[in-house]
């Protein structure tokens, strides 16, 4: 058994489920359903301004029962940005970030959104979840 970061792939399966959802919830953005900046957009009336615990928004689960997989930190995928296949460890390359934060606008926190970071970088908006299992194969990594 290995503990790890997600591949996209399962990051994403994990965020959308197998229909696709734009949001872990639903196709729409739904104002309360995640911690994100709602004021900047005019989404809605909430902003809290930090990283709020995990399971503060049960109603914004996904298929699977993930929560904030939309909101609240950035999260840290085990692949490199521009190289889909590589999931080395080492190295400089940028990593996929999804998911979205505290400071997002909703549209960021969309479950197909995926960015991009330096992994030496620092913020208060960039966490991680880990999962539990066998290494990643070929197949399930994006």
């Amino acid at each position: 058994v290995e503990i790890r970061l997600p591949s996209e792939w399962e990051w994403e399966k994990a965020a959308r489920g197998t229909n696709g959802n734009v949001f872990p919830w639903g196709a729409e953005y739904i104002p309360g359903y995640a911690n994100v900046n709602e004021t900047r957009e005019s989404a809605g009336p909430y902003y809290l301004q930090q990283t709020s615990a995990v399971g503060l928004y049960p109603q914004g689960a996904s298929p699977y029962g993930a929560l904030d997989m939309s909101g609240n930190v950035w999260e840290w995928c085990l692949k490199k940005h521009g190289s889909p296949q590589d999931i080395d460890i080492n190295g400089t390359d940028g990593r996929v970030l999804r998911g979205g934060s505290w400071d997002s606008f909703p549209q960021f926190a969309r479950a197909a959104r995926r960015d991009n970071y330096d992994p030496d970088g620092r913020s208060d908006d960039i966490g991680f979840r880990v999962v539990l299992g066998s290494p990643p194969t070929s197949r399930s990594v994006l």
